[in-house]
């Protein structure tokens, strides 16, 4: 697998931005993206899909590494208890990712 090179997380979101600690400790966080609110043509979409899209953007780096781990562990020949935990794992992330 090729090694990833985005900002460490977690990150999360300071409504309009998303932001993550500072790895080289020089900020308290970086802005990793910001969340359009307005734009004159209208092309935004409406006040709560942002902020959903702000929590989505904010567990980008939880939910691959969720994705990742599952990725790597199943294996449908061989029951595993690792695939349960992992399964749970990313039901988590999918759930902080939903809630309001």
């Amino acid at each position: 697998m090729t090694a990833l090179h985005h900002t460490p997380g977690p990150w999360d979101f300071d409504f309009p931005y998303i932001v993550a600690p500072d790895p080289s400790g020089r900020h308290p966080d970086l802005y990793i993206a910001e969340v359009a609110r307005e734009d004159e043509d209208g092309r935004v979409p409406p006040e709560d899909e942002q902020d959903a899209n702000a929590r989505l953007l904010a567990a980008a780096p939880e939910l691959f590494a969720a994705l990742a781990e599952l990725v790597g562990e199943i294996d449908l020949a061989t029951p595993s208890a690792r695939r349960a935990e992992l399964v749970a794992r990313a039901r988590e992330v999918v759930a902080a990712v939903l809630a309001a």
